[in-house]
């Protein structure tokens, strides 16, 4: 257990630092924005760095046995965990081709199918209430620019 703690401490410590390096280049619209819109993940990814440095540490110097039940990647939780995984991926994707909304559409109802919900009115409902909301609160309300995709900027 101590080298997959190790390898994931790296792994973490890698990512921050890639998420850290991107957050620098966020800049504000305003120069009179003291935190920017770079702060908020900075933050993050800051956090995220000293948390897989206590990882590492913790993996290099610990003298007792991890404990717990060996990692088992046959296992159903595993399994979900890769299938979430991928949802995400696929999520990135599909924001970047062709939006939020549209990335929206796909991932809340798999998500919600992923983790055990099969009622059609649920998912449905609850993926367009979702949409709504965050298209009112931020679209609207709070004038965020969403991502549009490639599709999206390609039609205006």
């Amino acid at each position: 257990m101590k080298k997959s703690n190790f390898a994931t401490g790296l792994f973490f410590l890698a990512l921050s630092i890639f998420a850290y390096v991107q957050a620098r280049s966020m800049m504000g619209k305003l120069d009179s924005d003291a935190l920017g819109p770079g702060f908020w993940p900075k933050l993050l990814s800051a956090a995220m760095m000293i948390l897989s440095v206590v990882l590492i540490l913790q993996s290099l110097f610990s003298r007792q046995p991890a404990a717990g039940a060996p990692f088992d990647v046959k296992s159903e939780g595993f399994r979900r965990v890769v299938k979430i995984s991928g949802l995400m991926v696929l999520f990135g994707a599909v924001i970047y081709a062709a939006g939020i909304y549209v990335g929206m559409v796909v991932m809340l109802p798999l998500c919600m199918f992923l983790h055990g919900e099969r009622n059609k009115r649920i998912l449905l409902g609850l993926t367009a209430a979702i949409i709504v909301f965050i298209y009112l609160t931020f679209g609207l309300g709070l004038k965020v620019p969403l991502p549009k995709g490639l599709l999206g900027s390609y039609l205006g």
